[in-house]
C-alpha cells in the first residue's frame, strides 16, 4: 500500500511539471483583482457564467491553485490516498472547472477512467489543454451542467466546493441542496473537498449525510485557506 509520503511526492512532481509554485495574492494583476471583486460585490447574482468565464480567462484559477499550494497538498493527497487504496477505476467529477484537480487524480491513477464536466466552455477548454500537457489518455473533459447531465452509476464521485451554496459569498454556512441531490443520484461513494467558516462546522456536513443514510468519514481535518479569508477546507468521504 502506498504511503502518505508517496502521495506527497506525486503532488510535488505534478506541481513541478505544471509550473505550479507558491504565489502571493499581492501579485494579482489589476484585471484579476477586478474579476475577484466582481464575485464579492455581486454575490454571484445573475452573472455567474460571466464571472467563471473571466475567472478562467484571466488565470485566476491558476493563481488560486498557487496561493493554496501547501493546503492543496494536504487536501489533494488525502483524496488520492483514498482513491488509490480503495482501487476505484471509474471516477466522476462534476464542476471540474479547468481540470487541475482532476488532472492530478487521473495522472496519478493510470488504471482509472476519469470523467470531468463543467458548464463553462472556457473552463473545459483549459481542462483539455491541461490534460494534453500532462499526456493523460485516461481523462475526459466535457461541457455539461447538472441540469442536463444524464450519466449515473459512477463508482465514485469526487469534487471541490460542490456543496458550497451562494450564501458562502456572505461568509455564512450553506449547503446547496440541489447539488446534494445531484451527487447522491450519481454515486453511492462520494469524496469531496469543502469549505467551512469554522472548523467545528464540519459536523453540519456529517449531519446532512447521516440524515440520508450515508456513512461519513473525515479524510483531512480543516485547514485555513490563503485564497479565502476566514475559510477552512477539509476532505471527507460519504458512502452508503
Amino acid at each position: 500500500m502506498a504511503t502518505k509520503e508517496d502521495f506527497y511526492q506525486a503532488y510535488g512532481k505534478f506541481c513541478e511539471n505544471n509550473e505550479l509554485s507558491s504565489r502571493p495574492f499581492q501579485s494579482l494583476t489589476k484585471e484579476q483583482v477586478r474579476v475577484s471583486r466582481f464575485k464579492e460585490n455581486s454575490a454571484i447574482s445573475n452573472n455567474e457564467y460571466e464571472y467563471w468565464k473571466n475567472f478562467f480567462l484571466t488565470g485566476l484559477d491558476f493563481h488560486t491553485e498557487c496561493a493554496d499550494l501547501n493546503q492543496n497538498k494536504e487536501l489533494f493527497t488525502s483524496v488520492l490516498a483514498e482513491l488509490v487504496n480503495c482501487e476505484y477505476k471509474n471516477i466522476f467529477e462534476p464542476m471540474c472547472q479547468s481540470g487541475i484537480f482532476g488532472s492530478f487524480i487521473a495522472g496519478s491513477i493510470k488504471g482509472s477512467t476519469y470523467i470531468g464536466i463543467d458548464y463553462n466552455e472556457e473552463g473545459v477548454r483549459k481542462a483539455k489543454e491541461f490534460k494534453d500537457n500532462n499526456g493523460l489518455e485516461n481523462a475526459v473533459f466535457e461541457k455539461g451542467n447538472l441540469f442536463t447531465y444524464h450519466g449515473k452509476g459512477h463508482e465514485v464521485l469526487i469534487g471541490r466546493y460542490i456543496l458550497n451554496g451562494e450564501e458562502e459569498v456572505l461568509n455564512e454556512e450553506s449547503i446547496d441542496k440541489f447539488h446534494l441531490d445531484f451527487i447522491t443520484e450519481q454515486s453511492d461513494r462520494i469524496i469531496l473537498i469543502q469549505t467551512v467558516s469554522k472548523p467545528k462546522n464540519v459536523e453540519l456536513y456529517r449531519q446532512v449525510f447521516d440524515d440520508i443514510d450515508y456513512d461519513f468519514e473525515i479524510l483531512q481535518e480543516p485547514i485555513a485557506l490563503n485564497s479565502r479569508a476566514g475559510k477552512f477546507a477539509f476532505a471527507f468521504k460519504a458512502t452508503r
